[in-house]
């Protein structure tokens, strides 16, 4: 418990923002994974990315699948 204590003070420290899951957003998600071999979670990351109109930022290969759909912005691989 402490651990996810400490990690959760982390996380609220970013310059990050928690967006709610909504149906719209959920629907987009899942019309992504029905066209793309994406995991449930990266399909939820190309449906935000493609609703706020922004890139996704990644190293992640599986997303080169999903440059056809969404910006992407790729890491470096060291």
């Amino acid at each position: 418990m402490e651990a996810a204590q400490t990690a959760l003070a982390a996380v609220d420290q970013l310059a990050i923002e928690i967006v709610e899951v909504d149906r719209s957003l959920a629907l987009e998600a899942a019309h992504v994974k029905a066209h793309h071999s994406l995991s449930y979670a990266d399909a939820f990351v190309v449906a935000l990315a493609l609703q706020m109109g922004a890139k996704v930022v990644t190293g992640d290969p599986e997303f080169r699948q999903a440059e056809e759909s969404v910006a992407v912005r790729w890491l470096p691989q060291e």
